[in-house]
């Protein structure tokens, strides 16, 4: 009886070790999706930033908005990353290697290599038009994203001084990836494909890092807005 007990008990035992190792193991790789999403990140941005050999105060500006206003970081977390930013800008280490880097830890949600590509071309276009250092950058990122090219001309078009005000109908048309001259059912599918990209359980389910669901978060509430707009524009 005593051994049948031990056994039963070894067995429990076990099967915890087993659960809490998975359990760990999960926990692990979100931190690692994290430490990839943070390194990544501010290395592009610090190769992009200085494209041009010197980083313009209007560049920092957008970086520090973007740590602050979009993923919500903390002193100490925006700390970290202003590190990362600060040593990749001399680093050895191209643009495009931590592009890939990038690219192959989070091409299974669209929507991250996509809202990464968004942010590059805000950070390029913070000083005006686009250097010829830094359009080079951006060609490389929407290969290495593998971004369509309307997209990619909608994007330019909204961060390009002179473009469409943040207000106007075509913005709400870029968001959804649309065209004005779409049929309402093209633009009711593009709509149902963004909010299954973009939403927030199905961000959750992938382990993704807590910093990009905050702006998941936001890009969801984004695309419904945008997609009333268009609505009432076009009376459906």
């Amino acid at each position: 009886m005593d051994t049948f007990i031990f056994v039963m008990l070894s067995g429990v035992a076990l099967l915890t070790a087993w659960v809490a190792s998975k359990i760990m193991g999960f926990k692990e790789q979100i931190e690692d999706l994290e430490n990839q999403f943070m390194t990544t990140t501010f290395s592009m941005l610090g190769k992009m930033a200085k494209a041009d050999g010197v980083v313009s105060k209007a560049t920092l500006v957008v970086v520090d908005q973007y740590m602050r206003n979009d993923l919500q970081f903390n002193e100490v977390r925006r700390n970290r990353a202003i590190k990362i930013f600060n040593d990749a800008k001399d680093s050895t280490v191209s643009f495009e290697q931590y592009a890939q880097q990038f690219y192959e830890s989070f091409k299974e949600a669209k929507a991250i290599p996509q809202h990464m590509f968004q942010l590059l071309v805000r950070v390029a276009s913070a000083d005006g038009p686009i250097s010829a250092n830094r359009e080079r950058l951006i060609a490389s990122a929407v290969r290495i994203f593998q971004i369509d090219p309307y997209t990619h001309a909608q994007l330019r078009g909204f961060y390009f001084p002179g473009s469409a005000s943040a207000d106007s109908i075509d913005k709400h048309y870029a968001v959804l990836k649309c065209k004005p001259e779409d049929s309402i059912e093209e633009i009711k599918t593009k709509y149902r494909k963004l909010t299954m990209e973009y939403h927030p359980d199905r961000i959750q389910s992938k382990g993704l890092p807590e910093d990009f669901m905050k702006f998941s978060t936001q890009k969801f509430q984004e695309i419904q807005k945008a997609y009333e707009t268009v609505k009432r524009e076009r009376g459906f």
